[in-house]
C-alpha cells in the first residue's frame, strides 16, 4: 500500500486552497487547509505533515514567523513558501533561514513546476 504523503496549506485565499487541495489530492496527497497563522498553528500542534506549503503574508504571524516557530521542532517537515512576494528568496538567504526551508514557488503558481518540487521530496 503505498503512503500518501501529508501535506498543510497555510494561505489566506481560500480559493487557492480549494484549488490546491483538488489537484494535489487528484496527485495522491493527504491535504489539509488553514487559512490564517492561527488556525495553521493549531493543526501543526495537533498533527504531523510531510510537508506544509505557507504563504508569506497571513494575518496575525507571517510565514517566515511561522517557520521559525516550527521548523526548529519539525527538523522531518518541509516547509514551502508559496507566494506574490518577488523577494522572499533574498530575505529568507539573508535572515540565514534559506536553508529551513524545502523552496520557493512565485504565484500565480506553475503547477508543474509545484508538482516537480513535491514529487522531490
Amino acid at each position: 500500500m503505498v503512503i500518501k504523503k501529508k501535506i498543510l496549506l497555510i494561505d489566506d485565499d481560500k480559493e487557492l486552497c480549494e484549488e490546491l487541495a483538488g489537484i494535489l489530492t487528484d496527485e495522491g496527497y493527504s491535504i489539509e487547509s488553514a487559512f490564517n497563522s492561527d488556525q495553521g498553528i493549531m493543526k501543526l500542534n495537533k498533527n504531523v505533515y510531510d510537508i506544509v506549503l505557507i504563504d508569506f503574508k497571513l494575518p496575525c504571524l507571517n510565514g517566515v514567523e511561522l517557520l521559525k516557530k516550527f521548523k526548529p521542532n519539525l527538523p522531518d517537515t518541509n516547509f514551502i513558501f508559496v507566494t506574490g512576494k518577488p523577494y522572499i528568496e533574498m530575505e529568507l538567504k539573508e535572515n540565514d533561514l534559506i536553508n529551513l526551508t524545502a523552496g520557493v514557488i512565485s504565484k500565480p503558481i506553475d503547477i508543474e513546476k509545484l508538482l516537480k518540487l513535491l514529487k522531490k521530496l
